[in-house]
């Protein structure tokens, strides 16, 4: 999410310097004429492409209003030629004080139908590390930009690692508010079927069919300030493998909760493979892991089967 945030913020705020300082009034007029004036400074910048395919409009209402329409954002040499960003409208709320006080005050931000690319090569190189600051630029002044609302809509990230399937996760709906001071978000996400094997490292299991499938959708929301955050998954909906699991989760600074419900369990594909020396027990939970991380709640399984033994309605607390 910071990554996506990153991105957005230069994105966004280089259009409305340009926009600006460049066009004032006169955009009022002939929009569509100006397009160059946002798309070659950035060229020029940055090396990469910014193409507006749609028209440009400029209202004014209590605030001064520009809204864009299809626009592409080219990948830095070296990957696909696949856009890194598209959008489908970008339309954002300047506050008119902006300017004359030389300060990018946006009172809304709304982004619908956004397109994200992320892709790492095999050298490890992103193909979004040209937008990020610099470390030599660590101690420069940091770009004077307030946005108070923002908006997503019917977004998707894509992520690709070399040699690596893509993952793609479906953003229905994001709304943050009062960013500058005390951040707060809520949004709707959906994971659509993977197969974790393909993705993670994950340790030597039993069943050669456990851990392949996984789906998810998430209700998110949450608030950050410098010295605590809170984020809670609630409704949490996932399917793993044959089982569905509900329930919610609750993160925060001072610990976390989880109360989970599996309909149906069949642990022993989950399990390590055989030892030569057999263990004295089996431990469901790892008991030392939960403590480490400071997580308390319970997970109810409907029915769990291990060893062939069936057992209904089991609660664990933790």
């Amino acid at each position: 999410m910071k990554l996506l945030l990153t991105a957005l913020a230069w994105l966004t705020s280089n259009l409305i310097l340009l926009t600006v300082t460049l066009l004032g009034l006169p955009l009022l007029l002939a929009p569509d004429a100006y397009k160059p004036l946002i798309s070659e400074p950035l060229h020029h910048l940055t090396g990469r492409h910014l193409t507006l395919h749609g028209p440009l409009s400029l209202a004014l209402t209590p605030y001064l209003e520009l809204t864009l329409r299809d626009l592409e954002l080219s990948n830095p040499p070296g990957f696909p030629a696949a856009p890194f960003a598209r959008i489908e409208r970008l339309t954002l709320q300047l506050h008119p004080r902006s300017l004359t006080n030389r300060r990018l005050e946006i009172a809304h931000l709304e982004i619908d139908q956004l397109q994200l690319r992320l892709q790492r090569d095999a050298n490890g190189n992103g193909n979004w590390d040209d937008l990020l600051p610099a470390a030599s630029d660590s101690d420069s002044p940091a770009l004077p930009l307030q946005i108070d609302q923002l908006t997503l809509h019917h977004s998707t990230l894509h992520w690709q690692s070399a040699g690596q399937p893509p993952l793609h996760l479906e953003l229905h709906h994001l709304q943050s508010r009062d960013l500058p001071h005390h951040p707060q978000f809520s949004a709707t996400l959906t994971l659509p079927p993977l197969n974790p094997r393909h993705h993670f490292d994950l340790p030597p299991l039993r069943g050669d069919h456990a851990l392949t499938h996984l789906t998810a959708e998430l209700q998110i929301s949450g608030q950050l300030t410098p010295d605590d955050y809170q984020l809670h998954l609630t409704p949490l909906r996932l399917e793993l493998d044959e089982s569905r699991i509900s329930g919610q989760l609750h993160l925060s600074s001072s610990g976390h909760s989880l109360d989970l419900t599996l309909d149906r369990l069949h642990a022993d594909p989950y399990l390590a493979p055989p030892q030569p020396t057999p263990t004295a027990g089996i431990e469901l939970l790892p008991s030392d892991w939960l403590r480490s991380h400071r997580l308390s709640g319970q997970i109810t399984f409907e029915t769990l089967l291990i060893h062939g033994t069936t057992l209904q309605q089991l609660r664990i607390l933790f």
